[in-house]
C-alpha cells in the first residue's frame, strides 16, 4: 500500500498508473488503490508466467511516453519526482533512458548510478530498473522483456537499449526511489540461474577478446567476496562502506 501511496501523491499528475496483480484472492490491492473517488489508476488481475511477463502484460496497457516499473514495497523517494523528472529531462524527449540514483531501505544507504555507461561496468553491472525511465516506444522497437529469462530480462533489456541499438541516454542526479530489496533475482534459489543467464548474456552482447579482458579485470575486485558480502545478513556498516566506496567510482 505504500507503494501505491507514494504514486498518488506525486505533485505531478500527467502519469497513469497501472497495477498488475498476479489474480490474488482477496482484491485488497484493487480496493485500497481505488478507495480514493478522485484516484482510479488501472487495475489488472490476470495470471502471468512470472514477474517478467508481468511486466510485459502492463505493457499492452500503457499508452505514456516514458515506463517505470516499482514492485511491490518500493516507492518514489518523495513527492516530487515525476515534477523533476518532467521539468528537466521529458520535455526534451529524445532520450531512450533516463535514469538516476535509488535508496536502499535495508541498509539505510543511498546508492548511486553511474553518470555514464563503460563497457566494463555494462559487463559486470546493471541498473535499479525502479529508478529507469525506459522510452515505451522503443521498447516496443527493440523488444520487450525476454522471458525466457527468468532473472535478468531487464539486464538484457538495458544491454539491448545502449549496447545492440546504442539509444542515447541521460544520468539525472536525483534519487528517484526507495527500494526494498531481497527481489526475486537475490532469493538464493536464483543465484545458480543469474550466473547462467550472466554468461549467456555477455556472450550475446560482448566480443571474445572484451570478455577476457573484463573477466580478468572483475578477477580482480574479489567478485566472489563481495557477492557473499552483500548478500549477507551481517556486516551492515561493511555493507554501507562499500556501497560508498562504489557510489565515489560511479561520480
Amino acid at each position: 500500500m505504500e507503494t501505491i501511496d507514494s504514486i498518488r501523491n506525486q505533485k505531478f499528475n500527467n502519469y497513469e498508473h497501472i497495477i498488475k496483480d498476479a489474480c490474488s484472492n482477496d482484491f485488497s490491492v484493487m480496493r485500497y488503490a481505488q478507495s480514493t473517488n478522485d484516484y482510479y489508476p488501472i487495475v489488472i488481475c490476470k495470471c502471468d508466467k512470472g514477474i517478467y511477463d508481468a511486466m510485459n502484460q502492463a505493457l499492452d496497457y500503457a499508452k505514456g511516453e516514458y515506463i517505470l516499473y516499482l514492485n511491490a514495497g518500493d516507492c518514489f523517494q518523495d513527492e516530487n519526482v515525476l515534477e523533476k523528472i518532467s521539468n528537466k529531462v521529458l520535455q526534451k524527449k529524445d532520450f531512450g533512458l533516463i535514469y538516476g540514483d535509488y535508496y536502499s531501505k535495508p541498509l539505510s544507504v543511498f546508492v548511486k548510478s553511474p553518470k555514464r555507461f563503460i563497457r566494463f561496468y555494462l559487463y559486470h553491472n546493471t541498473l535499479c530498473h525502479q529508478s529507469c525511465f525506459i522510452s515505451r516506444k522503443l521498447i516496443e522497437k527493440v523488444g520487450r522483456f525476454d522471458i525466457s529469462l527468468k532473472v535478468l530480462a531487464d539486464y538484457d533489456l538495458l544491454l539491448r537499449l545502449v549496447i545492440a541499438n546504442d539509444y542515447s541516454y541521460h544520468y539525472e542526479e536525483l534519487t528517484v526511489s526507495s527500494c526494498m530489496g531481497g527481489g526475486f533475482s537475490s532469493q538464493p534459489k536464483n543465484v545458480h540461474i543469474a550466473l547462467k543467464e550472466a554468461v549467456a548474456l555477455r556472450k550475446r552482447y560482448f566480443k571474445k577478446k572484451e570478455r577476457y579482458l573484463y573477466f580478468l579485470l572483475r578477477a580482480m575486485t574479489f567478485p566472489s567476496l563481495r557477492i557473499k558480502l552483500m548478500r549477507s545478513t551481517r556486516f551492515i556498516i561493511l555493507k554501507r562502506a562499500y556501497i560508498k566506496a562504489v557510489n565515489i567510482l560511479n561520480s
